[in-house]
Parts: structure tokens; C-alpha cells; sequence
């Protein structure tokens, strides 16, 4: 992420931040600690938004 914005600089992109956590499911630790997890959930959502970025692009 942090380099992302060297990249944007030659090449046209996007980014966006998909958050995993679930406090309902006890999902709350930040990334970068042994008791790092995902609600896997959250790749439903993460596949559908890059589905439709293609989607966008293929117009």
C-alpha cells in the first residue's frame, strides 16, 4: 500500500481498503499480530467489487 502511490504516478489505478473484521465473531485484531484473522465474508464482497471494476472497464 504504501508504494501504491508511485505506481498511480505511471499508470492510471485505484485503491480501496476491504475491511476483514467481525466484532460480532470476536474478529478484531490488527494486522501484524499473531491473533490476526478474517471474516472470509469479506471476500465475497472483495471479489464482487473487482467483478465489477472489469465489468466498468469492459463498457
Amino acid at each position: 500500500a504504501e508504494d501504491f502511490s508511485y505506481f498511480a504516478d505511471a499508470a492510471k489505478g485505484g485503491f480501496f481498503h476491504l475491511g476483514c473484521g467481525n466484532k460480532k465473531l470476536g474478529i478484531t485484531a490488527s494486522i501484524h499480530t499473531e491473533h490476526f484473522d478474517i471474516d472470509e465474508e469479506c471476500l465475497k464482497v472483495g471479489v464482487l467489487m473487482q467483478v465489477n471494476n472489469v465489468l466498468s472497464l469492459l463498457k
